[in-house]
Parts: structure tokens; sequence; C-alpha cells
């Protein structure tokens, strides 16, 4: 029975403990919230004083360093948000002549691919504008071809059926 007497005592003292921690936190969470606002009215207080600062009216001599320290982080920020700028403006350019650069490209007819003269019938290398024979121009390739794996790609294709790029 004294065993059973230790245990209820002990969940009594428990149960108290643990009623004691809930209420300390409750006591510090009011705490914390009131030393929130007293940093918040002094956030008020200084922004006040730095727009007469700003403003080139007179303050304190001995929070004089301060405002001045606060104007030179503000300098280097607007640097620093410049510099920010400056690759965003380097990234968009840069996408904006990818996607200029479709995922197809017209006329490369795939490696080995025979291109025929139209004047005079000679076998000219693939990508060559002028026959290298009569110097007449070359017949301009009509189909398009897959940037992936340069195989021929049906008009109208949205994704190269022999290797699933995007075109």
């Amino acid at each position: 029975m004294a065993f059973l007497d230790k245990i209820g005592s002990l969940a009594k003292n428990v149960s108290y403990k643990a009623g004691e921690m809930i209420e300390l936190t409750k006591l510090s969470s009011r705490v914390n919230e009131h030393n929130g606002k007293i940093s918040s009215l002094l956030t008020q207080i200084g922004q006040h004083y730095l727009v007469k600062f700003e403003a080139g009216e007179p303050v304190d001599a001995e929070v004089l360093p301060l405002f001045e320290d606060i104007r030179t982080q503000k300098e280097a920020i607007e640097a620093l948000n410049a510099e920010i700028q400056a690759m965003k403006d380097a990234t968009a350019a840069a996408q904006a002549a990818a996607a200029e650069q479709s995922s197809v490209q017209q006329p490369q007819p795939p490696h080995g691919a025979s291109v025929f003269c139209g004047e005079c019938g000679a076998q000219a290398a693939p990508g060559k504008k002028f026959c290298s024979e009569c110097g007449g121009a070359l017949p301009v390739q009509e189909n398009l071809f897959c940037k992936g794996c340069g195989g021929e790609l049906p008009e109208g294709t949205k994704f190269c059926p022999s290797c699933g790029t995007q075109v």
C-alpha cells in the first residue's frame, strides 16, 4: 500500500510542477510581448529623430555618429541593390537571347546528308549556301531538324519523335 501512496504522491507532484511550468511559460510570454512593444516604440522614436537628422535639423552630438553610420549603411544597401538589379538585368537579357535561339535549328541537315546544286547538279557539303563547282545558290532546306539529335521534324511538331526534345 505504501508503494501506491508513493506513486499517488509522485503523480500529484508531477501535476503541480506541470501546472507551474505552464504558468511560468504564460508569464514569460507576456514579458516577451511587453519587451516587443518597447522595442517597437524605441524604433519609432529612432525613426522620428532620423527623419529630423535627414531633414537637416540639429541632433544631439551623442547620436550623431549613429545617424552617420545609418547613412553609410543605407548607401551600402543602395549599392548592393544596384548590383542585384544589374545581375537580374543581365540574367533577363541572357534568357531573352536564349529564347530567341529556338530549340529548332533551321537549315542544318543531319550529319552526312547530301545537298545538290540546282544549276549544275554537283554534290555540295551540308550547310553550304553556294556551290563550289559553279557558284550557284544551293537550295534552302525547308525541313526542320532537332537540335538534340539532328532528326528531321515533321511540320507542327512540339517534341522530337526521335529523342523527345521539346521543339
